[in-house]
Formats: structure tokens, sequence, C-alpha cells
């Protein structure tokens, strides 16, 4: 795999992994869109899974480095996300921004397809479909804990 792939493909890994710690905070949090959230991380721990499958895929070995340090980043971050609605408001906003970058990962992985025949047999249309479903979901609660928060 080149190594501009590789890079790429390892720096969506540590964001989907960033992800699923902040989905599991907001789930864990009782709050009104703790259902959204739930719904959502497991449906992003299955897009990690194919990302994991893609790397493994087109010939890389799946990097723990920057998987451990968007997990340490996200224990740092824990602290200021746990202080009430304001922390909430912040997660659904990165987790918002997040799934902004996965459809634009799809979409990359789409293109370049054309000349790596080995990711033709994941569905990137579908996954990009439910990137898009996916932000329209925590958009929703994004704005709706914005309403709260912002005043």
């Amino acid at each position: 795999m080149s190594d501009s792939l590789s890079v790429y493909l390892h720096d969506h890994l540590a964001g989907a992994n960033y992800a699923v710690e902040v989905l599991e905070f907001l789930r864990d949090q009782g709050e009104p869109h703790s259902g959204v959230a739930a719904g959502l991380l497991a449906e992003i721990e299955e897009d990690r899974a194919v990302l994991r499958r893609i790397a493994e895929t087109v010939g890389d070995n799946v990097s723990t480095v920057k998987e451990v340090t968007a997990w340490v980043g996200e224990k740092i971050s824990e602290f200021k996300l746990s202080k009430g609605g304001f922390g909430v408001f912040q997660a659904w906003e990165i987790v918002a921004l997040g799934i902004v970058g996965k459809l634009a990962l799809w979409e990359a992985l789409d293109l370049v397809s054309q000349k790596k025949p080995d990711l033709k047999q994941f569905d990137l249309d579908s996954l990009q479909v439910r990137a898009q479903d996916q932000h329209r979901r925590a958009e929703w609660a994004r704005l709706d804990a914005a309403k709260v928060v912002l005043g």
C-alpha cells in the first residue's frame, strides 16, 4: 500500500476509535439522546471494522500508534466533556464533524477504487449513504443540545 493511503487509513482508524469513545460517553450520560448515541455507536463500530478490513485487504498492518494516541486524547478531553450540558453539546459536535470526515473517506476510497480493484469488494456506495444518515442523526442531536446549552 502507498504510504499516503496507509497514513490516511490510520488517521481514520484513530478517528473512529475516538468517535467510539465519545459515543460511549454520550450513551452513558443518560441525556435525552442516549438512544441516538447507542445506535450510532453500533454503526460506527461496524464502519471501523470495515475500515480495518480495508487496511488489511490493501496490504497494511494496522498500526496501533495512532489508535492509542486517539484513545489518550479522548481520555484527556473526557474531563472537559464530562462538565454538564456544554460537554454533551461539544461531544455531539465532535461526532457530527467526525462523520463528515468519514463520508469524505468513503468518497475518496470510492474514487481510488478505480485504480485499486481490491477496494471494489467493499460497498462504498452504501457506506456513503449510511454516513449521510449518521450525520443527519448526529446533527439533529447536536442542534437539540445547542438549543439547551447556548440558549
